[in-house]
């Protein structure tokens, strides 16, 4: 997970401004994460649908976009985000990886 804890314990009010503060970006992020919206690159290969597969009902379920990202913003994981943030390895304060719960 990203190390805000210096940030938690030597500036709680700077923290909890962030974590009230990010959230505001959800419907942004999920965008950017899961569609490839305002990201650089190819602007013809955003996404308008996700496809998933559930390996226990052997199933697949197709979401446009809008229902996706109506379904993410009710997760809440770190940050009050859909997101958990995290590292890759390797790359520790280089960059940062979000990891979702894919539905």
């Amino acid at each position: 997970m990203v190390e805000l804890r210096p940030l938690q314990k030597n500036s709680p009010d700077l923290y909890i401004k962030f974590s009230e503060n990010i959230s505001k970006y959800n419907t942004a992020l999920i965008e950017w994460a899961f569609f490839g919206i305002g990201g650089e690159g190819n602007k013809e290969q955003i996404a308008n649908y996700m496809l998933t597969y559930k390996p226990q009902s052997d199933s697949f379920t197709i979401f446009n976009k809008s229902e996706f990202i109506k379904m993410q913003e009710k997760i809440e994981s770190q940050f009050n985000t859909p997101f958990a943030w995290t590292y890759p390895s390797g790359k520790k304060k280089e960059r940062i990886q979000l990891k979702a719960k894919m539905i």
